[in-house]
């Protein structure tokens, strides 16, 4: 009876080292598929990430090559246009040239028909203050000659029109037709003969003053005799 119980008990120690040993060998199956799980996890992770990665960077050297291709057409329209304002500096350059000889050419003539001319050609609006300045004195000198000339009829025609390009000196008037330039105004001055001047038609005078007799109106003026 003895020998049987020593069986049993040897038995149940062998059963209760099966079951330890199944219990290790369970636990650590677990665990192997849990870190097996955990890795594939971290593995899969891993590739969204360099998948991602990937598209970034794919995105970027797309970006980058747009930005370079934009560049790449900036720097072509830069040049087409310093081009086209190079030929418009050039022009400006040369067109400076001609306005310079006009002026030289216009200086050496002297004439207040060429100053008239001059300004035309420029524009009032765009010669310079100094200039401007110039053209007058020179024009006031030119105006060396004074007495009187008769500027409308007794019907009231204008023999004079004002000549709106020499505003900036004064009250230039330009004649519609020739007149005699006379010492005095005839009804009112004593002497009122002609003084052997003539200005002709397109001449500018400079007026000074004006007079009245009866329906005639008369100016003394300033003018050339070489126009």
């Amino acid at each position: 009876m003895s020998k049987i119980q020593e069986r049993i008990k040897e038995i149940d120690k062998s059963a209760k080292r099966s079951r330890l040993v199944a219990i290790i060998l369970s636990v650590v199956i677990i665990a192997f598929i849990v870190l097996t799980g955990w890795n594939m996890k971290t593995i899969s992770a891993n590739n969204i990430k360099l998948i991602e990665n990937d598209s970034i960077i794919s995105t970027k050297n797309d970006s980058l090559k747009f930005v370079n291709e934009e560049l790449s057409f900036l720097k072509n329209q830069l040049e087409v246009k310093e081009g086209e304002y190079q030929i418009k500096i050039d022009s400006i350059v040369k067109a400076n040239s001609v306005n310079d000889d006009l002026w030289n050419f216009t200086k050496t003539t002297n004439t207040i028909q060429a100053y008239s001319q001059y300004i035309e050609s420029e524009g009032t609006n765009n010669i310079e203050e100094e200039r401007v300045n110039e053209i007058k004195e020179s024009i006031l000198k030119l105006m060396s000659r004074e007495d009187w000339v008769q500027i409308k009829e007794s019907n009231g025609t204008a023999l004079f029109d004002k000549a709106k390009i020499f505003e900036n000196i004064g009250n230039v008037m330009i004649a519609k037709s020739a007149r005699s330039v006379r010492n005095g105004v005839i009804g009112v001055d004593p002497s009122s003969g002609r003084n052997g001047d003539v200005i002709s038609k397109g001449q500018y005078v400079l007026v000074l003053e004006t007079k009245e007799s009866g329906k005639t109106n008369w100016a003394r003026i300033k003018y050339s005799n070489k126009n």
